[in-house]
């Protein structure tokens, strides 16, 4: 419960993402962490982050650390790694860590 009132004080972000956000990931049909998102799709969380933090299928709330946009390609499947399977489409791999809410109050 005191972890769920210390998110509620960072509260979550589900669109325009950006550093330093918390975000949501879940797993998608594609088996990729994506973030939970209002408006703001494609926004897949990094193979580091998901090898680092021992991911395993379990949905991740993390604070960004970097986006990196990239685009699909101009045929179908290339550049597209996440199955968005759509051409010329921007899609952002997101590096984060582990959101603790005890780091977030020593901030404050």
């Amino acid at each position: 419960k005191k972890m769920i009132n210390e998110l509620l004080n960072d509260k979550i972000s589900l669109n325009n993402f950006k550093e330093n956000d918390i975000a949501l990931f879940y797993i998608d049909e594609n088996n990729n962490y994506q973030a939970f998102n209002q408006a703001s799709p494609y926004y897949f969380l990094s193979k580091e982050t998901i090898e680092a933090c021992e991911l395993n299928g379990q949905n991740f709330i993390g604070r960004i650390i970097t986006i990196d946009k990239k685009i699909t390609g101009p045929s179908p499947g290339q550049n597209d790694p996440f199955k968005i399977n759509s051409i010329n489409t921007p899609y952002y791999v997101v590096l984060s860590s582990v959101f603790n809410p005890e780091e977030s109050n020593n901030d404050n």
